[in-house]
């Protein structure tokens, strides 16, 4: 009588085992949710930006983390720029731009708050040229390096960092700054349309 009940709770167990991962896949993570909505958003948005997900690296040996989402979308038009060409000026010619962001989610707003801050505090230390500057994005964000952007939204933080084509003889630094930003303000608005 003892074996057979070890028997039926030993095969619950294991029924209940492959359950739970079946049921847990299923069921969206919050941070696929924002990754759905980021996506959404852009698709709708215009039909230029190409979106890829890029897998975040791990160390030979380590499981991926599931708590981070990393994109990237490409645009052959994200930014126009007027430009004058064997004396001829052209208006509105495109620019390529290529932006990743990558998204963290952590088990608390605080958390990813003391994150954030903690970054702040080391980089705020650094003797580098490109100083932190406070950026209103989110509930709280930094802009660094002219074109760096981290934002927080609730328990997420999001970087974004961006790459242009030919700036034209324009500062090529000031072009990623205009893309990367543009590009946070709209990860905002994806955040808040659904």
């Amino acid at each position: 009588m003892h074996r057979t009940h070890s028997r039926h709770l030993t095969s619950g167990l294991l029924l209940l085992s492959l359950l739970v991962p079946l049921h847990a896949q299923s069921v969206p993570s919050d941070l696929d949710k924002v990754s759905a909505q980021l996506i959404s958003y852009f698709q709708e948005k215009g039909r230029d930006w190409e979106h890829s997900t890029v897998a975040p690296l791990v160390a030979p040996g380590s499981q991926r983390s599931g708590n981070v989402a990393i994109h990237s979308w490409r645009s052959k038009k994200c930014l126009t720029t007027d430009v004058i060409v064997d004396g001829v000026r052209h208006e509105a010619v495109p620019v390529y731009c290529n932006v990743k962001v990558a998204a963290y989610q952590y088990v608390s707003a605080e958390a990813a708050h003391t994150h954030l801050g903690e970054f702040y505090e080391r980089e705020h230390l650094r003797t580098t040229p490109w100083k932190l500057a406070p950026l209103t994005l989110g509930d709280e964000g930094y802009l660094w390096g002219r074109s760096n952007v981290v934002f927080r939204k609730g328990k997420f933080t999001f970087w974004l960092s961006s790459v242009i084509g030919n700036s034209y003889g324009h500062d090529q630094f000031d072009m990623k700054k205009e893309a990367t930003e543009s590009f946070a303000k709209d990860v905002v608005k994806a955040l808040h349309a659904n």
